[in-house]
Order: structure tokens, then sequence, then C-alpha cells
């Protein structure tokens, strides 16, 4: 949701960001990225509205495609 982006611990970074770009999404104080989004809003509107959801979780630590085995 937009507000956890806009709040003390949340970061949008400086880069300006479209509606419909991927991003990597990082925990709070976490140095690894633990899931890959794509924007819902871009983040100009993420910081005026502030309010519903800014990024789609399309993929996550130990989800389906984290357990795929290798095939070679």
């Amino acid at each position: 949701m937009a507000p956890g982006l806009t709040s003390a611990g949340g970061s949008l970074g400086s880069a300006p960001l479209a509606k419909g770009d991927y991003v990597a999404i990082k925990a709070e104080g976490k140095e690894h990225i633990l899931a890959i989004g794509r924007m819902e809003m871009s983040s100009e509107d993420i910081r005026k509205i502030n309010k519903n959801t800014a990024i789609q979780n399309l993929h996550c630590l130990n989800d389906g495609l984290w357990n795929t085995t290798s095939v070679e």
C-alpha cells in the first residue's frame, strides 16, 4: 500500500518511477531483495495520493518460482 512507501521507514528512491515499471522490494533495514513487483502507480502519484495499492507483488522469497528446480 502507498502509505508504507511514504512513511518514515519507507523509500521510493530518487529516480522517478512510472506505472508499469518493475521494481525490487527490500524490507526496512535489510540488505537483500525479498520481492519483485510492478508499479501500479507512478512514484509521483504515490507521493501525491498516498493511498491504494502502489506495487503489485509478482514474485517473493519462497514462492513457487523460488522453489522451481533448475533444468539444465
